[in-house]
């Protein structure tokens, strides 16, 4: 017993010092040390899980996090950010129905989490599913209207569809109003209005998106935004 206690305050001294700061790989440094030192524990896998997919290393993440699945040493707000993070991860490799299963475990648990909501709302409309995307984005909006990224994901799967047009931009407006140095959510006004078939104004928040733009993102959006150039031009011609 005297062990776990001695355990329990060096993982909470590792967050204190660095996963609070964001300096997720000096946490791990310590973490596996701690497990070389005192063999692997439900909590120090939570956050060797937690801190290697805040660095992009998804299989060692899913390794540990895995291992937690479900444990009743962790605290229930512990257990559901497993579950997000194991769905985060599978909706990131394309595996849907598992992204699914581990989002409504959080919804179940916690049927007032607007970004579990959200989330699993992003993974039917990657399924094609689009009703049930956008009655969970809509629920995600009524739980926080503050939830930037359901408004954009209801803008753009309005002006993905080509139905409510109309709300599609006023979405996406509001998520701008709330993340102003989003490229995604500036893409997705620009497509809003392109499809709106307001062709001047999707070329000014396309290429405002660029302006923001990470050099992942620069593909789609600079095809969105090499669309409406050729639209705005045919229009003045």
């Amino acid at each position: 017993m005297a062990l776990k206690e001695e355990l329990r305050k060096e993982v909470e001294r590792i967050h204190q010092t660095f996963i609070k700061k964001r300096q997720f790989s000096a946490a791990i440094e310590d973490l596996e040390h701690l497990k070389e030192q005192y063999g692997m524990d439900d909590v120090l896998a939570y956050y060797l899980g937690l801190c290697y997919a805040n660095i992009g290393k998804r299989e060692e993440a899913k390794r540990y996090l895995g291992l937690i699945n479900k444990s009743k040493q962790l605290t229930l707000i512990q257990q559901m950010q497993t579950w997000m993070l194991l769905g985060y991860i599978a909706t990131e490799e394309g595996n849907f129905p598992v992204a699914e299963e581990y989002l409504k475990r959080v919804i179940e648990t916690n049927p007032q989490s607007s970004m579990a909501y959200s989330s699993l709302g992003y993974v039917y409309f990657e399924m094609k599913r689009y009703d049930q995307a956008i009655l969970h984005f809509r629920k995600a909006i009524q739980l926080n209207p503050n939830n930037a990224g359901a408004h954009n994901n209801l803008g753009y799967t309005y002006a993905e569809l080509g139905i409510n047009l109309g709300e599609a931009i006023a979405e996406c407006r509001k998520a701008l109003q709330l993340s102003p140095k989003s490229a995604a959510y500036y893409d997705s006004l620009g497509w809003a209005y392109y499809m709106a078939e307001d062709y001047e104004n999707a070329v000014i928040y396309l290429q405002k998106a660029l302006d923001y733009a990470s050099p992942q993102q620069k593909t789609l959006i600079t095809e969105h935004l090499q669309r409406a150039y050729k639209k705005r031009d045919q229009g003045k011609r």
